[in-house]
């Protein structure tokens, strides 16, 4: 499992766009679409938008609502238009296997389904630091928006993650 005294976090950084990239490359036909079996992993994350609002709310006291708000407003103001890709849904530091300082191999694909890569991108905020998420960022090469719809995606996480501690 990966963390952050078991690699040089740039390094890993680019290891991870380097599975990504090329995982998105595998042909998806016939794959399944974001759904209910995968918590919309790939699929449109504005599934998640009432769930997100209500729960910003009740954490006004822990979070800094307005910025999370301006967050939640890009990832929901755009859309993937391109073809889907694989996505493997969940990939977090518990699902990534690190051998000498290096990733050397991906588990747990409950989450799999094909379409918007953002979901798989929730890393760069909640795991690397500001240059490793910019070394991740440039090595991914995607543009703007699914930055911003991985933004989203990693503040839903993180807002269940806080609500389940406060509940």
């Amino acid at each position: 499992m990966v963390n952050h005294d078991n690699v040089n976090l740039n390094q890993f950084a680019k290891d991870l766009a380097t599975f990504l990239k090329e995982f998105q490359l595998i042909d998806c036909t016939g794959g399944p679409i974001g759904g209910t079996h995968n918590f919309f992993r790939g699929g449109d994350l504005a599934v998640y938008h009432d769930e997100t609002q209500s729960a910003l709310m009740e954490l006004s006291n822990v979070v800094d609502v307005k910025t999370c708000i301006e967050i939640w407003n890009k990832a929901m103001n755009t859309k993937w238009t391109k073809a889907p890709v694989w996505v493997h849904g969940d990939i977090a530091p518990g699902n990534l296997l690190v051998e000498n300082g290096r990733l050397s191999g991906i588990i747990d694909f409950g989450n799999l389904g094909i379409g918007d890569p953002s979901c798989d991108l929730v890393m760069a905020w909640t795991f690397f630091d500001n240059e490793s998420r910019l070394t991740l960022m440039e090595s991914m090469i995607l543009d703007k928006d699914t930055w911003d719809r991985a933004r989203g995606w990693a503040l839903w996480k993180v807002q269940k993650i806080i609500n389940g501690y406060t509940s």
